[in-house]
């Protein structure tokens, strides 16, 4: 699209945009005019840059699998009646050897 910088003026006490914008791994320049920082960002991709686009999109893949690698204990409250579904959804647990903890 022929975009090559990014300015933002932000309020110098939100840190916390401050630190988004400067830790892009993007080269760029701040300056401080009365309580604003200005930040200009060279949106040009630096070697930096891809190295923590690399990092960040592999933190999103563990992130996205761990709830299939590392599952959580569930409890299902069975009922004493066989035809409602707490009962069956028991039921089909303990018929498929289910192994994980139980708690009573």
């Amino acid at each position: 699209m022929g975009v090559q910088r990014f300015v933002a003026a932000v309020l110098e006490q939100n840190a916390n945009m401050l630190n988004i914008l400067t830790s892009t791994g993007l080269r760029s320049t701040n300056v401080n005019q009365e309580g604003t920082v200005r930040i200009e960002i060279d949106l040009r991709p630096t070697a930096k840059y891809r190295e923590l686009c690399d990092e960040r999109e592999a933190n999103a893949e563990v992130a996205s699998t761990s709830a299939i690698l590392r599952p959580k204990p569930s409890r299902s409250l069975g009922g004493t009646d066989a035809r409602s579904a707490g009962h069956e959804v028991v039921r089909s647990i303990l018929a498929g050897d289910f192994s994980g903890p139980s708690i009573r």
